[in-house]
């Protein structure tokens, strides 16, 4: 018989997730960046940058090496076991190896930068970018490893700190700067350069703070145990490279076929479509740890209940997020400047694709946790498949082929997931309500797009946009309509309730006098 549910577990799980997206939306800062490049610089200096950018982030997990990741497990068993020596002896060889591997790399960009940029991609302004981009590889690795190590000790602030407001809004000072002093992609890199630093003092700041480094400096001359570290962290990193590299290839391989200009929308189109992969992203650092407990329980039920759960939550905001896009996408990329434009197609394929991944993807979190190895095996058969499609696809449509290729690798790799979960746990996540919100979505759908033929709207982007909007708030109002879950139905009481004391405050004084 299976222990008994814990009901507070999908409270923590709504609760935990609504604070995480909190932290992840902060990072949109970097949204305003973007739009200062398309609208100053244009799509092709973007394309370049996208594209440099793309090339050193996947590098650099090589010179990362999960080291990152490796700290922040190493360094709470250190630091739960009280072994202070041991906990920054860890911090320490993390450095020491991911000095040398990130030199390793640097090294190898710098002598082979002609070749990608000139073989490879020609693209000839592809060169000053990746050499001048490729050492802000040492800082990252610095500012990963000791944000990490703060991380190991529950102390998540920092990170957030680093990454959503020091390195965003450093990037966007210099970038305006540099604008005027050092125009184009040599001044652009810069900025990059200067943000990744900043980020990296930022770190070293923030771990100052809380650890002590004089103590962290003595531990630098003791060797024993380096490559046990190297070791436990290099699955990790690899792992890490393979995801990176899969979000990336559509990127890599547009830059090969297509103008710099073309990858230059399509970067920001994926830029836009990629926000909504917070919403996923919210439920993950909540929902892990919640399936493990429940997991190492046996309580199957709890772990189907969650299962189901969050798919429905994610699918919910997903849909909407979907529908705007499908009416809006036109007034988005218009934000960014008339090279944009053309995009639109490209932006509601890559939506979708990222709203297949977040749904049926919630399915991964039970193989990452019990069975890694046939997650490494989906990870690495939907890179093949993608790289086939994106040859396939890319030189006779160009991005809206890129697009296509990740929308059908995606699907193809979570309809897999789904039926790992299925063969080996005996669960899924679907339930009449997930049906329902789907009906919501395509009615919904179906009465906005009799609006948009309209000829104003079809010709104004600000009544497109307004017409997304109209989506939404009629997707809602029918998902209310048509019977939502409980789980649902209590958060809308709760709204509801919240409204009525913000309108009524009368009301509000009464309630709480009772």
């Amino acid at each position: 018989m299976s222990a008994p549910s814990h009901p507070s577990d999908t409270k923590d799980i709504a609760r935990g997730a609504f604070t995480n997206f909190l932290g992840v939306l902060a990072r949109s800062l970097n949204f305003a960046f973007y739009i200062f490049l398309g609208r100053m610089y244009g799509a092709k200096v973007t394309g370049i940058f996208i594209l440099a950018l793309a090339t050193v982030d996947v590098v650099s997990k090589l010179g990362i090496l999960g080291l990152d990741r490796g700290i922040l497990t190493i360094g709470a068993k250190k630091h739960q076991e009280k072994d202070e020596a041991g906990f920054y002896r860890s911090i320490a060889q993390a450095l020491i190896i991911g000095f040398g591997a990130t030199l390793l790399m640097v090294a190898g960009i710098n002598a082979l930068a002609e070749f990608i940029a000139h073989r490879f991609y020609q693209q000839d302004e592809l060169l000053t970018p990746l050499k001048t981009m490729s050492i802000g590889m040492f800082f990252w690795m610095v500012s990963a490893i000791l944000l990490f190590a703060t991380r190991s000790v529950r102390i998540m602030k920092y990170e957030v700190y680093t990454k959503s407001l020091v390195e965003p809004l450093v990037l966007m000072i210099t970038a305006v700067a540099f604008y005027h002093i050092s125009p184009g992609i040599s001044g652009l890199s810069l900025a990059f350069l200067c943000s990744v630093v900043a980020g990296s003092v930022s770190s070293i700041y923030f771990f100052g703070k809380t650890f002590s480094f004089q103590t962290l400096f003595r531990q630098f001359f003791k060797l024993p145990g380096l490559f046990e570290v190297a070791r436990f962290a290099a699955p990790i990193g690899f792992y890490d490279l393979l995801n990176l590299l899969l979000q990336r290839i559509d990127v890599f391989m547009l830059g090969r076929f297509a103008p710099s200009s073309q990858l230059g929308v399509y970067g920001i189109a994926q830029s836009i479509a990629f926000g909504a992969k917070k919403i996923r992203q919210s439920f993950d650092p909540i929902l892990i740890p919640v399936i493990s407990s429940r997991y190492q329980e046996s309580n199957r039920e709890a772990i189907r209940l969650h299962y189901q759960n969050v798919t429905r939550w994610v699918l919910i905001l997903n849909l909407a997020v979907l529908g705007l896009f499908v009416f809006a996408a036109r007034p988005a990329l218009a934000l960014f400047g008339k090279d944009f434009q053309g995009g639109d197609t490209a932006l509601v394929l890559l939506t979708g694709a990222v709203v297949v991944n977040g749904v049926l993807g919630v399915s991964e979190l039970f193989i990452l946790i019990d069975r890694p190895s046939i997650n490494l095996m989906n990870t690495i058969g939907t890179i093949i498949m993608s790289i086939a499609l994106n040859l396939l696809l890319i030189p006779r449509w160009g991005m809206e082929g890129a697009a296509a290729a990740i929308l059908i690798a995606y699907f193809a790799m979570n309809i897999a997931r789904i039926t790992e979960v299925i063969i080996l746990y005996r669960m899924h996540p679907f339930t009449m309500f997930h049906l329902k919100a789907v009906a919501a979505s395509a009615v919904s759908l179906a009465i906005a797009s009799i609006l948009s033929f309209a000829p104003p709207v079809s010709d104004s982007l600000l009544l497109q946009f307004f017409t997304g909007v109209f989506y939404v708030i009629l997707y809602f109002m029918l998902l209310l309509k048509i019977g939502p879950a409980k789980e649902e139905a209590e958060v809308a009481q709760r709204f509801k309730l919240k409204l009525s004391r913000v309108f009524n405050p009368g009301n509000r004084s009464s309630q709480e006098r009772e």
